[in-house]
């Protein structure tokens, strides 16, 4: 790649194109020059899934980091749940890419990632509450699954963050409150913001109660 003849830098990009993820991981990480790792991070990127891991394993890069989150972003799928500690953290303790980490809880989380429960769940105490409102969102979308989150999410409901308080009725609602739940959100039918209300309403419909 720092050939001075042209057609060989061209060669040597097209050998990167046809690399595998884990090789291309290396050259992101190992990169002699940017336009190295440009192509290196596109191909990963037209990877899908297979590339989640190796897009982890840059966000602490100086230079590409925070492309590597948005690529992390676009790849996250269903398959990747295991990973939600992961990005838990990375949420927490990388303020460069915590939007792109916080967001990828939502493509993550299906009815299958039960086991990751208590993460989410933890999360809803965080001080961000981009992320509180994004653990509130993916604990809805684990469904019945994540009913030991119905206490956490119940207190919840009281955030100070509207859009925290608005996640954790509609999560409510879809994994099933219990006797406080229903009483809280009967409570958040009063709350100022009409969003909140609305999806509190929603929830209690969906509860039949």
């Amino acid at each position: 790649l720092r050939h001075k003849d042209p057609a060989i830098r061209e060669q040597a990009l097209a050998s990167i194109r046809k690399a595998d993820v884990g090789l291309l991981a290396d050259i992101l990480r190992t990169g002699m020059n940017s336009r190295s790792r440009e192509v290196a991070l596109n191909v990963v990127t037209q990877s899908g899934p297979d590339g989640f891991d190796a897009f982890l394993s840059l966000l602490d890069d100086r230079a590409i980091g925070v492309a590597a989150g948005a690529a992390l972003f676009r790849v996250a799928g269903t398959v990747h749940a295991d990973r939600i500690p992961a990005l838990l953290t990375c949420a927490r303790s990388k303020p460069a890419v915590k939007n792109y980490c916080s967001q990828a809880l939502l493509k993550v989380s299906h009815p299958g990632a039960q086991a990751q429960t208590k993460a989410l769940v933890a999360a809803l105490t965080d001080p961000d509450p981009v992320l509180r409102a994004c653990a509130a969102a993916a604990l809805g979308q684990i469904g019945t699954g994540a009913r030991l989150a119905n206490p956490a999410l119940t207190r919840a409901l009281v955030d100070a963050s509207p859009a925290v308080r608005l996640q954790a009725a509609e999560a409510l609602g879809r994994i099933g409150g219990s006797p406080e739940a229903v009483q809280a959100l009967r409570k958040a039918l009063k709350d100022e913001s009409l969003e909140v209300r609305r999806e509190a309403r929603s929830a209690l419909r969906r509860l039949g109660a």
